[in-house]
């Protein structure tokens, strides 16, 4: 009866010793698939961190200044104050404040300003018909 029950461990531990190896081939698969994503991961991570194209073309230190002056240069360009306009439709008054508006002090006249504001008429469509 010793016999039958150790031939019957045997049988099973064989079967077991077959599925522990299945499992093992399963797990270093899995690992291999795992290590190939975890490499697909971090390239595209880092892929998604670079830039197109550097911020500037140059590597200036602190410091440095520009070569070029940003704007137009003096001189260069039509610059004119405008004219006073032919015809005023309207004049409006524009009184000064009783005292200063930050500090609350009195206010005093020094001169007086002119200031022209030019208004459009509204864009009428026009409708043609052929």
């Amino acid at each position: 009866e010793l016999l039958k029950i150790i031939a019957r461990l045997e049988r099973e531990n064989a079967k077991l010793r077959a599925f522990n190896a299945e499992l093992e081939r399963k797990a270093a698969k899995q690992e291999a698939e795992m290590a190939k994503l975890l490499k697909r991961l971090e390239a595209a991570e880092r892929a998604s961190k670079r830039q197109a194209a550097p911020f500037r073309k140059t590597n200036r230190k602190a410091g440095e200044k520009r070569s070029k002056r940003p704007g137009r240069k003096s001189g260069k360009g039509k610059w004119c104050t405008r004219q006073k306009p032919e015809r005023v439709d309207e004049v409006l008054e524009a009184p000064l404040p009783e005292s200063c508006p930050d500090c609350g002090g009195g206010v005093q006249k020094e001169r007086t300003a002119e200031q022209f504001q030019l208004e459009l008429p509204p864009i009428e469509p026009v409708v043609r018909k052929f």
